[in-house]
């Protein structure tokens, strides 16, 4: 009876490149590539660059020199100015622009984060904010005097601000143009400023000029050159509130 031959036995695979453990020892670990091939088959994810930075720990004479991987605080610019009731001044950038909210925050698992409730403006809008203050500011002492008023002023764009007997309010609000209306209305976008709020607000605006001297030097968009030509400011859809259907003459 011709004896069994005894099962040939196969070698594990490598959790490399899938090919048997024995290639193993014929595999170029010179290759650049090395590293990656061993993270994605071991499923290790590798850190991003713009998380982690390398340094060097501290070394002895029995211990050699080994790259550590400290995560990096995230610096940020944001300034953040309480106005009350979880309403704030705040300045940020976003995509390398200068952004300026007076927004409500809502408190969400013991976290203050911001809501849709405010405006957002561009440096140069809010140039013109801080220049239509005195102005506003006018009005709600007619307000408090108990004095019949009804203010609509035009900050910059589509964002007006309103002051009207019967409402102790600053109304921030954007408006709007209904099709087939010449009369823009307002829309749901905005915030409404209690009189207190909107004292603190003028305190709050002078603090952030304080830690932000560069803000004195932010032109108004209807002071620039271009502009002292009438058709040109006239035609600026940021100086006036224009129609979808305006036509310049």
């Amino acid at each position: 009876m011709e004896a069994k031959r005894p099962a040939k036995r196969v070698a594990c695979k490598s959790r490399i490149n899938g090919e048997p453990s024995k290639v193993k020892r014929r595999l170029d670990f010179s290759d650049a590539n090395i590293l990656e091939k061993i993270l994605v088959n071991t499923n290790i994810a590798m850190a991003s660059p713009l998380e982690t930075v390398c340094s060097s720990a501290p070394t002895s004479p029995d211990k050699p020199s080994v790259p550590v991987l400290d995560k990096p605080a995230s610096p940020t610019t944001d300034i953040k100015l309480a106005l009350g009731n979880n309403r704030f001044l705040v300045y940020s950038v976003f995509r390398g622009a200068d952004k300026f909210h007076i927004r409500q925050y809502e408190e969400k698992d013991g976290v203050l984060i911001p809501s849709k409730i405010g405006v957002c403006m561009s440096s140069t809008r809010f140039a013109a904010f801080r220049f239509k203050m005195a102005d506003i500011d006018e009005r709600v002492d007619d307000f408090e005097a108990k004095r019949n008023v009804d203010a609509k002023i035009h900050v910059g764009g589509e964002l007006f601000a309103t002051v009207k007997t019967g409402y102790a309010c600053i109304n921030l609000r954007k408006y709007w143009y209904p099709a087939g209306m010449q009369e823009s209305v307002p829309s749901r976008e905005g915030i409404a400023l209690r009189l207190p709020e909107w004292q603190a607000l003028k305190t709050r605006v002078e603090e952030l000029v304080a830690l932000k001297p560069e803000l004195v030097n932010v032109e108004c968009c209807f002071n620039q050159g271009d502009h002292q030509n009438q058709i040109v400011y006239f035609n600026c859809g940021e100086c006036n509130h224009l129609s979808p259907d305006f036509v310049p003459w």
